[in-house]
């Protein structure tokens, strides 16, 4: 067990439906290199076989009753992948209004506090993003604020892309 920092409690704290505190990317992978088979039950074992690199991926949030103390990090005893990797097609035509508009509604909730504060979607279907190669995906991901500082933002995508 981790107790949280001030400042990341503060992040926890102040989160609310209205106002999620997630920060997050879009990864756009050109799959012009990839092996022709690579999807998402590809993308689905690769994050599987490198969650051992990184703590983060399993921490859960436990928040002390009568918040007589600063929420802390445990190990979560039902980690499920399969709760974090989303994967969805995205809709037509599939162009860049389409990705960030995807990504504006993952973005605008709040992360459930029930398992690890992070979440990875993959995102099939953006062929028709000029310059893109044919194939290609997207990965939106997104992670609690109280999760990542530099250290662990870094850690954790450096776990999953090479």
């Amino acid at each position: 067990m981790e107790m949280l920092s001030a400042l990341d409690a503060t992040f926890i704290y102040l989160e609310a439906e209205h106002s999620p505190m997630a920060i997050g990317g879009i990864y756009v992978i050109d799959a012009s290199d990839a092996p022709a088979d690579f999807c998402y039950e590809a993308w689905y074992s690769l994050v599987e076989s490198r969650l051992h690199l990184s703590g983060v991926f399993r921490q859960r949030l436990v928040e002390v009753p009568l918040d007589l103390s600063f929420p802390y990090w445990i190990k979560d005893p039902g980690f499920k992948l399969d709760d974090h990797l989303p994967s969805i097609n995205l809709p037509e035509p599939g162009g860049l209004a389409e990705l960030m508009q995807t990504a504006a509604a993952i973005w605008g909730t709040v992360l459930k506090r029930d398992r690890p504060l992070w979440d990875i979607t993959f995102v099939s279907g953006i062929d028709n993003i000029p310059g893109i190669a044919k194939g290609s995906f997207a990965l939106i991901t997104r992670v609690h604020h109280a999760v990542v500082d530099g250290k662990a933002g870094t850690e954790m995508m450096t776990a999953l892309l090479d």
